[in-house]
């Protein structure tokens, strides 16, 4: 999960978004599940590593994946343009659609 904060972090900060990239220690956040019933929700996963394949759909689909990166940038955007994500403030001399080309003038991707 670090590896996508960074990249939304870096492809995102020219607009004014603050992407945290550090990584919690399992004990902290099993510390903060006591008090918070959202956080609660991740102790079970904790640690695990998944393993997942794509071979079935790859093979009686004919599917393939797009890279992970693409996903990840076009899941941000389309929050951003769906107002899930707002847009920080900023100054009245740079605008988010001049920090990011990929945004039109009404602000969506």
């Amino acid at each position: 999960m670090g590896e996508l904060a960074g990249l939304l972090a870096r492809d995102y900060a020219a607009m004014g978004f603050r992407v945290p990239t550090r990584v919690l220690p399992n004990w902290l956040i099993r510390l903060v599940a006591v008090f918070d019933k959202g956080v609660r929700l991740t102790v079970p996963v904790l640690g695990r590593t998944e393993h997942v394949s794509a071979d079935k759909a790859r093979r009686e689909l004919g599917w393939t994946m797009r890279p992970v990166e693409d996903t990840v940038r076009d899941t941000a955007d389309s929050l951003i343009a769906f107002g899930i994500v707002t847009v920080p403030d900023r100054s009245a001399a740079s605008s988010p659609t001049a920090a990011d080309p990929r945004l039109t003038a009404s602000g969506q991707a």
